[in-house]
């Protein structure tokens, strides 16, 4: 989908978005998955989606893919694996469940919402603009003796011991039910981009909210140091990379 295109196709979604809200005083949705009759197609790549039938979906793990299982990705519904920036800041939020006897000790749920880096196209040697990827924010649900805790920690997805990373106060103790995990970003004069992190439960409530964080390039041949807006294209995925357990879906959500 070229940029005219998506940028007419999200500003179609962005009016009826405004007219569902008062005085467009909420947040603006601008994508959101659509799970009605267990749609599969939103999440790809990795492993066994299924149907619930009740507008959520279970990712299942795919055992195959090298020494940690993973599940399912999302690109937000876009083809070329971009989801465009919006100037100052976005947010994305993805409601799961967590089940305190699924997530036993020594199980873990990771995911991951990566950046795409701006690239620009070389007129002179014919290269089209393309997106790569930049950088990635993990989350951890963790099972431990205590129970099943939850951090955002900009850190491997890989670990050695899972438990180590929520073994400090900042970790949220969790029971079982429905939790949102949400991503705001906001720019700064600067313009350094900001993430801080919440987890909700599904009466809204907050459980968890981390520092308003910079965070760094980790991958690019044009970028180094903390991101900042310039760097960013837009949004590459959002994935349940690493996991032990099934994992039920049941909602995800950009705003502005």
């Amino acid at each position: 989908m070229n940029k005219l295109t998506k940028g007419l196709a999200l500003g179609t979604m962005a009016l009826v978005s405004c007219a569902t809200l008062a005085a467009c005083g909420g947040p603006r949705t601008l994508w959101q998955a659509d799970f009605s009759n267990g749609n599969s197609e939103v999440f790809g790549m990795y492993g066994e989606i299924v149907n619930n039938n009740d507008d959520t979906i279970t990712l299942k793990p795919d055992t195959s893919y090298g020494a940690q299982s993973t599940a399912g990705s999302t690109y937000f519904g876009e083809a070329d694996k971009n989801y465009d920036w919006k100037e100052g800041g976005m947010s994305v939020n993805f409601k799961v469940y967590v089940d305190e006897d699924v997530i036993q000790e020594g199980k873990h749920v990771v995911w991951t919402l990566a950046l795409n880096e701006k690239y620009a196209a070389d007129e002179d040697a014919g290269t089209e603009e393309k997106v790569e990827y930049l950088t990635e924010l993990p989350v951890f649900f963790v099972g431990t003796a205590d129970g099943v805790k939850f951090v955002y920690d900009f850190t491997a997805v890989d670990q050695d011991d899972y438990t180590a990373l929520v073994s400090g106060e900042e970790a949220a103790l969790l029971s079982t039910g429905y939790y949102t995990v949400g991503y705001d970003f906001n720019t700064e004069e600067n313009g350094t981009v900001k993430v801080t992190v919440t987890l909700k439960d599904n009466a809204g409530k907050e459980v968890y909210k981390s520092a308003d964080n910079t965070f760094d390039v980790i991958d690019s041949t044009q970028y180094s140091g903390e991101v900042k807006e310039e760097m960013i294209e837009g949004l590459r995925y959002l994935w349940c990379v690493r996991t032990t357990t099934d994992v039920k879906v049941a909602s995800v959500q950009i705003t502005e």
